[in-house]
């Protein structure tokens, strides 16, 4: 399972840009679940709050031994 580790939030003009920082198990594809959890915080944030995101940038800190 992916672990998010650090959430960092910045604000400008236009909205929020977050910065993820999370470690993922070795063997995990990354490609469409990183751009998948991308959507997913921007859309669930989006839509409880009414805070405009306008950017997501997701930083893989550390590749995991699985059990």
């Amino acid at each position: 399972d992916v672990k998010v580790k650090k959430i960092a939030i910045k604000t400008d003009s236009r909205g929020y840009r977050l910065v993820v920082t999370i470690d993922v198990p070795f063997g995990t594809q990354l490609t469409g679940k990183v751009h998948k959890l991308q959507q997913y915080i921007i859309d669930k944030i989006e839509s409880f709050t009414g805070i405009l995101i306008e950017e997501v940038s997701i930083i893989i800190d550390k590749i995991t031994k699985t059990s």
